[in-house]
């Protein structure tokens, strides 16, 4: 795994701009995910991967990198166009997990602690 900074110009979003450049790549075959602070982009190639496939990543993340910084519309077009997956790309983090707190009860969340607890630690003797 490798990761660098995309780091934003001062009238930029860094959220936006990490999104836009990562669905920019997915959309040209090249999938990259979120590090740290959507500042950090991780790269996680295969260990078989080839030279070609290497050659092949560096120039579309080129490519992504001139269209988000000529900041062409069809960036934006890169993005889901599933309205739950658009959603859930364009809605802040805190936002989507106040939502779900809303949405769902205390017993919920001891029942989903608990399982959670379980499944990392087991059952230990009687």
């Amino acid at each position: 795994m490798i990761g660098f900074d995309l780091l934003p110009q001062e009238n930029q979003n860094p959220e936006e701009l990490a999104t836009d450049f990562m669905y920019c790549c997915r959309r040209k075959g090249v999938h990259l995910t979120y590090g740290y602070g959507f500042v950090n982009i991780r790269i996680i190639p295969p260990l078989v991967i080839t030279r070609s496939e290497i050659d092949f990543a560096l120039e579309v993340i080129e490519a992504s990198l001139s269209e988000i910084r000529a900041e062409k519309q069809s960036v934006k077009e890169s993005r889901p166009s599933n309205p739950f997956t658009r959603r859930l790309v364009e809605q802040n983090p805190w936002k989507r997990a106040l939502n779900y707190w809303w949405r769902s009860s205390p017993e919920q969340w001891v029942e989903k602690t608990g399982d959670i607890f379980r499944t990392q630690f087991g059952r230990r003797g009687r």
